[in-house]
């Protein structure tokens, strides 16, 4: 049998790291209403009714993040994959709250400003052009 290895808390510059992987399996603890809302997009949804069987169908060697919404539940899970033998387990600090942070901070201004209903350089919100000089807007 393997020694257990303690779960380790990283932060989201790290779990995006672990995310570049093909191997990495990201599991979202929050309730299922919001997963369904949004989650991080390779995360796969885990609660009480199927904790059974992802320990039981999950490689014990590949990196596994957990999150929940703000980095305390999954915390909880984390070590009950470590005390069942898993090898590399992470709980994001931060949770989900973290990951939508990092993902807004990431947009360019146009697209936070699209997102937002907010006029872009150049464009008003009905999409027209924005007169670029006093005598672009005057009758000729």
């Amino acid at each position: 049998m393997q020694p257990r290895k303690p779960y380790q808390r990283i932060d989201i510059d790290a779990a995006n790291d672990l995310m570049t992987r093909d191997d990495v399996l990201v599991i979202d603890v929050r309730d299922a209403v919001d997963y369904a809302k949004d989650h991080i997009p390779q995360a796969r949804h885990m609660n009480i009714s199927n904790l059974s069987s992802i320990l039981n169908s999950a490689a014990k060697d590949i990196p596994i993040i957990i999150y929940c919404y703000r980095g305390f539940a999954s915390q909880e899970y984390a070590q009950t994959f470590s005390d069942f033998r898993f090898q590399e387990i992470y709980s994001l600090d931060g949770g989900f709250d973290a990951w939508l942070a990092n993902e807004a901070a990431a947009e360019p201004p146009a697209l936070k400003a699209i997102a937002r209903g907010l006029p872009t350089a150049g464009k008003s919100l009905s999409g027209s052009k924005r007169p670029t000089s006093p005598s672009a807007s005057s009758p000729t």
